[in-house]
């Protein structure tokens, strides 16, 4: 199926699929976790939303940086993505606001669907932060040749 794309296009394909896997892996992981806090522990939607939201980005960042990205960690890179996954955790949480004030669900389906919009956010600010920002953040070659 990648051989079809454009080889131009190659390269992002590949990192999406990728990024889709180890979203599936983490949602689903974090959906159990939900699941128990929200329904068998009744936890509150905003804390238990934010506590897997948080702990989510932390082994998300491990595995897109070593399998997807092919990045060794770096601080650096760890707490740009937290920052930006943060912003799409506040967006999650607004949605989960707005969900119910106009659905009558559990809080746990609330969680569930704001999660394909925040994954297509992350994967964005993903991109951004293992591709552009390691630029940002070379330090100069000191070599003898210089003045």
């Amino acid at each position: 199926m990648i051989s079809r794309i454009s080889p131009r296009f190659q390269p992002l394909v590949k990192r999406l699929i990728g990024f889709a896997n180890v979203g599936l892996i983490m949602t689903a992981a974090s959906a159990a976790v939900l699941y128990l806090f929200l329904e068998v522990l009744q936890w509150q939607v905003y804390i238990a939303y934010s506590i897997v939201y948080l702990l989510s980005i932390f082994v998300s960042y491990l595995l897109n940086a070593k399998l997807v990205f092919k990045k060794s960690f770096s601080w650096i890179h760890l707490g740009a993505f937290y920052l930006a996954y943060f912003s799409g955790m506040l967006f999650g949480l607004a949605m989960i606001s707005v969900l119910k004030s106009y659905l009558d669900y559990s809080d746990f389906v609330y969680s569930c669907l704001v999660i394909p919009i925040t994954v297509a956010w992350n994967f964005v600010f993903a991109t951004i932060i293992f591709d552009r920002l390691r630029a940002h953040f070379q330090y100069p070659s000191t070599s003898s040749t210089e003045k």
